[in-house]
């Protein structure tokens, strides 16, 4: 009896997690000019800030999701990341979403087109900051395949720049 407590505890804590953190991957295409955008949330979580104003059972990346989901993310982004180049705020598009390996996760990308290659940029990402006093946001900038830059933004730190 007491393994398959064990067990059926460990099943619950795999369906859940005490860490927040979310992952933003930004790279420069030279090539295409354009700037890259890859950003991991845990689901529950992002679902929990939106629910917090106002945008409940969205159910994000199911067949029953919300016709409105996406225009929430773009809107989302849109306030919690924002990009400068060459001290220039740049407009992102959103390219799409999908499920994390795990499951618990999405995965959303964003691309930003026609731009320079850049000498100075300043990264803001308080994505989920508004919803946990624990959340860290890793980002980091790459130009093709070398890492230029990392940052943990968390309350005490939304913003970040770098020289290239």
């Amino acid at each position: 009896m007491g393994i398959l407590i064990f067990f059926l505890s460990g099943l619950f804590t795999v369906f859940q997690h005490d860490i927040h953190v979310s992952m933003c991957d930004v790279k420069y295409n030279t090539q295409s000019s354009s700037f890259q955008i890859s950003v991991r949330v845990f689901l529950d979580d992002f679902e929990t800030s939106l629910a917090s104003q106002g945008y409940e059972n969205l159910k994000i990346l199911t067949e029953r999701e919300s016709p409105i989901a996406d225009s929430l993310i773009v809107d989302y982004f849109a306030k919690h990341l924002k990009l400068h180049s060459d001290g220039k705020m740049v407009s992102m598009d959103f390219l799409g979403k999908e499920i994390s390996d795990d499951f618990l996760a999405m995965w959303c990308y964003l691309e930003v087109y026609d731009v320079d290659y850049p000498k100075y940029i300043q990264i803001k990402n308080d994505i989920l900051l508004e919803l946990y006093n624990d959340q860290q946001n890793i980002t980091s900038f790459k130009v093709d395949k070398k890492r230029k830059g990392h940052f943990l933004f968390s309350k005490e730190k939304i913003q970040e720049s770098l020289y290239l």
